[in-house]
């Protein structure tokens, strides 16, 4: 391998420095990519890269020259397009294809005077649906125009006009619907009208007159009434009534009871049966009772044991501890008898004097380990060795749970509307009550539990009642769930050939069921209505 040595490092590192900014900033990379693509055909992506060029070198004339060329490609590219459109009388789309090309070059009158060519076509059409009656089409192409040209003073004097004809149009058309009993569309006229005018004419009166005969359509009626019932369940049969008059229907919240007029189901009840049952549980209790005593271990006698038996364990090293140090202190003080000139008498001198200390500190422990030891064997003398321990014994014993159930039968008949028969069945309500009790049991201290049930039979009764009334509750709401979803069925079987009526059934469901409404309601009525204001349609 052969080495090169470079010697001029300054020259080296500007030029690395040049070929990676101009490779990867420079102005030179976009225009030749920008190049590539408009060869390509594809002149919007090349415009991207000469703007990317732009912004690394506003003033590179190179850049600016292929600016304008390609914005002028692109422009006469949609005007074209805009033409063909102009020519097809497709004005919407020639609108679309004449406003990108002043996109690309703002100042072209001729793009301009053939956007507003356009423009006036679509004028036309909404021109045309004046005449034809149809001023909510109109309406909405002239606000298409002037989505599209907001300043276009021609289209704001034609959705002026169309208005203000609308004004008198809606009111009509509320009139019309409301004789003719279309309650639904009627209140949407007069919103839309209020929504454009405010108050007009009679439109305040007769939008309370929509809304109270909607209200009337949604009130889900309940007669409720008394069945024969046997001799001896009839006053409890009227209780049962009365009890299930003030209950709520929760799947239906325009549900109202009772009513004398107007029920959309006549409810009849009749109390059937009252059982009272006991079922019982067996489950095992255990109380503990002294059977009698045994020896065991003192554990104060046997941690004095313990302390002593370390006491002299202690002893017997210190005593070995006192040998040695006597041993060090003889050596030591012979060693001073015999130290010449060369010795360190001063070092010999120290190491007696610590082997006497440890010395009397040894001495010292082993006396106060001894009088310790003298306490503990008085203390052991006086204290037993043995304790008398209790024992005790388990004894199981039967615990009844015992649970008291009432049973109340009521035979339910409702009809619908005409008489029809809805359903006729028997519903059912419970209600219980449990205790737990077993015997006293002397011999081993059980204490007896007798049985107190915390609910009397008369509470236990009114309860299942109360059961009962909510599960009828929630049977007519079942019917007026079905109610709900006869209506949007309606609506859907109308919506293609009857929208009128489809209208006032997607109106009547929006009454009758709170919260969000399902898609289809909103879709609908914005299509065959152009109206959104659901929450005022509510009066929420």
């Amino acid at each position: 391998m052969t080495a090169i040595i470079v010697r001029n490092f300054p020259l080296l590192t500007c030029c690395l420095i040049a070929l990676v900014f101009s490779g990867c900033s420079g102005a030179s990379s976009h225009i030749k990519r920008g190049d590539r693509l408009l060869v390509s055909d594809l002149p919007k992506e090349a415009l991207e890269e000469y703007k990317k060029a732009e912004e690394v070198e506003p003033d590179n004339p190179e850049v600016k020259s292929r600016l304008v060329k390609v914005r002028t490609l692109l422009a006469t590219s949609a005007h074209t397009d805009g033409l063909i459109a102009l020519k097809t009388k497709k004005y919407r789309a020639a609108i679309v294809a004449f406003k990108r090309a002043l996109a690309y070059k703002p100042d072209e009158a001729a793009f301009m005077q053939n956007l507003k060519r356009a423009a006036k076509g679509v004028l036309d059409e909404g021109r045309r649906a004046i005449a034809e009656g149809k001023l909510r089409r109109a309406t909405k192409i002239f606000k298409e125009v002037l989505g599209e040209l907001p300043n276009f003073a021609e289209a704001q004097q034609a959705l002026k006009e169309a208005e203000s004809g609308m004004t008198e149009m809606l009111y009509n058309e509320a009139l019309d619907y409301f004789k003719r009993g279309l309650y639904g569309n009627a209140l949407i006229s007069v919103i839309q009208l209020r929504n454009k005018v405010g108050a007009y004419e009679g439109s305040a009166d007769l939008e309370v007159f929509a809304r109270d005969n909607l209200k009337k359509s949604a009130r889900f009626g309940v007669k409720v009434g008394a069945a024969r019932a046997k001799r001896r369940l009839r006053e409890k049969t009227g209780e049962i009534v009365e009890r299930f008059l003030k209950v709520k229907i929760e799947q239906c919240p325009t549900a109202e009871m009772p009513v004398s007029k107007g029920a959309r189901l006549r409810v009849k009840l009749a109390l059937d049966g009252v059982a009272f049952s006991q079922d019982k549980e067996i489950s095992t209790g255990e109380q503990k009772y002294r059977s009698g005593t045994r020896k065991v271990d003192n554990p104060k006698y046997l941690e004095l044991k313990k302390q002593i038996s370390a006491g002299q364990e202690k002893i017997k090293r210190l005593e070995e501890a006192l040998q040695r140090d006597a041993k060090v202190i003889e050596e030591s003080r012979e060693a001073m008898a015999d130290a010449g000139p060369e010795d360190d008498e001063a070092a010999l001198r120290k190491r007696l004097k610590v082997a006497e200390k440890q010395r009397d500190d040894h001495r010292a422990d082993l006396q106060n380990t001894d009088n310790r030891l003298v306490e503990f064997r008085g203390t052991i003398r006086r204290t037993k060795r043995k304790l008398d321990e209790p024992v005790f014994d388990t004894h199981s014993y039967d615990i009844a749970k015992v649970t008291r159930t009432c049973v109340v039968r009521v035979k339910v008949t409702v009809r619908g509307e005409g008489g029809v028969r809805v359903f006729d069945e028997e519903v059912q309500g419970s209600a219980a009550t449990d205790d737990a009790t077993n015997p006293a049991i002397n011999k081993y201290g059980v204490e007896a539990d007798p049985l107190r049930f915390p609910t009397k039979d008369e509470e236990l009764f009114s309860q299942a009642i109360g059961k009962a009334t909510e599960n009828i509750a929630a049977r007519l709401g079942g019917q007026c769930q079905e109610w709900h979803s006869e209506l949007l069925s309606r609506a859907r079987q109308a919506s293609t050939g009857a929208p009128i009526e489809a209208v006032e059934d997607y109106v009547l469901y929006l009454f009758v069921t709170p919260g969000k409404p399902p898609a289809e309601v909103v879709k609908f009525l914005k299509k065959h209505r152009d109206f959104t204001a659901l929450g005022e349609l509510r009066g929420e």
